[in-house]
C-alpha cells in the first residue's frame, strides 16, 4: 500500500479504474442542461402589464378615477363629493404614465396600471394621499405620456409662456416626485401637452387679446424656466384667461394674431367699438 501511495501513476490508474466502474454500474442520461454565461438570456420577473384603453378623470378636489371603456359605456355619470366637479378627462392606455402637477410646482409621476380600474359610481382615489404629497398640496393639472415626446406649454399670469419638452420629465429610475416642475415666479394660468403646433387665445384684465401660435415660443429644456414674454403688460394688467378654443374670438383671429413676441396684443374689438361710439 505504501508503494502504491508513493507511485503517482499507479495511484491515478486505480482512481480512473474505479470511476469507470462506477460509470458502468450507475450510468444514466443527464436530466439537466449546462448553460454557459454567454448563452444565458435575461428573464424579467416583472409581471407583464396589459394594454387596454382607459379614461382618466381628475376632479377639482383632487379625486382620480381610471375607468375602462365598457364600464364607461354602462354608466357615464360620475359620482363626486358635494360641490366637486370634473376638471380633466384624458383617454389613455393602461401601460402609459400619468403626471400630476401641483400648486407647489412639484410633479408626481405614476404608472397608470398602479391604479385599480374603477366605476363611475365610485369616488376614486384621493391623489394627495395615494402619492404621498406634501401637507396642503393640491393638484392643478394632469398629463399622460407614453414615450416622452412632445411639449408642455405653460402660461403665466405675468404674460410669460414657456415650452418645455416632455423629455425633461423623463427619469432613468422610478422616481415618483420631481421638484421644480415649472416656474414659481408668477401664478400658472394654464398648461397643456401638445404634440404639434397649436394656437391659444390669451386675454388680459385690461381687455387685450393675443392669439399665440406655439411655434413662436422657443423650447427650453429647463423645467423651471421663466419662458419668454409674450404680452408686454402695463401696470396692474395681468393675464386673466388662456384657452385653446380659437373660435372664442369669432372671425377676429387675424386681428388678434401675434406676429412676434413680445407684443402688446390688441384691444378687444367690442371695447374699441364702445370707445368709438
Amino acid at each position: 500500500m505504501e508503494e502504491t501511495l508513493k507511485d503517482k501513476k499507479r495511484l491515478n490508474k486505480i482512481i480512473t479504474d474505479e470511476i469507470k466502474d462506477v460509470v458502468k454500474k450507475y450510468k444514466k442520461d443527464r436530466k439537466t442542461l449546462l448553460i454557459y454565461t454567454e448563452d444565458e438570456e435575461e428573464v424579467s420577473l416583472e409581471e407583464e402589464v396589459r394594454s387596454y384603453t382607459v379614461t382618466l378623470f381628475l376632479s377639482r378636489e383632487g379625486y382620480f378615477k381610471k375607468i375602462t371603456a365598457p364600464s364607461l359605456r354602462m354608466n357615464s355619470e360620475q359620482k363626486l363629493k358635494e360641490n366637486d366637479e370634473i376638471k380633466t378627462i384624458i383617454e389613455s392606455d393602461n401601460k402609459d404614465e400619468v403626471l400630476f402637477f401641483t400648486d407647489k410646482c412639484q410633479v408626481y409621476k405614476a404608472k397608470i396600471n398602479s391604479f385599480s380600474d374603477t366605476k363611475s359610481s365610485a369616488m376614486g382615489d384621493f391623489i394627495a394621499s395615494k402619492l404621498g404629497m406634501d401637507n396642503g398640496e393640491n393638484v392643478l393639472f394632469m398629463v399622460t405620456n407614453k414615450d416622452y415626446k412632445g411639449h408642455l406649454m405653460f402660461f403665466y399670469e405675468n404674460g410669460r409662456v414657456s415650452k418645455v419638452p416632455m423629455s425633461s420629465y423623463e427619469t432613468k429610475t422610478n422616481r415618483k416626485k420631481l421638484v421644480n416642475g415649472f416656474n414659481d415666479k408668477s401664478p400658472l394660468k394654464f398648461m397643456e401637452f401638445i404634440s404639434e403646433t397649436k394656437d391659444y387665445v390669451i386675454s388680459t384684465k385690461n381687455n387685450r387679446i393675443g392669439v399665440l401660435s406655439s411655434d413662436l415660443i422657443p423650447e427650453k429644456v429647463t423645467k423651471s424656466t421663466q419662458g419668454v414674454i409674450v404680452l408686454s403688460l402695463k401696470k396692474n394688467d395681468v393675464v386673466l384667461d388662456v384657452t385653446d378654443d380659437v373660435n372664442s374670438v369669432g372671425d377676429n383671429i387675424n386681428r388678434y394674431r401675434l406676429k412676434k413676441v413680445p407684443s402688446t396684443g390688441s384691444i378687444k374689438k367690442e371695447v374699441v367699438e364702445q370707445i368709438s361710439f
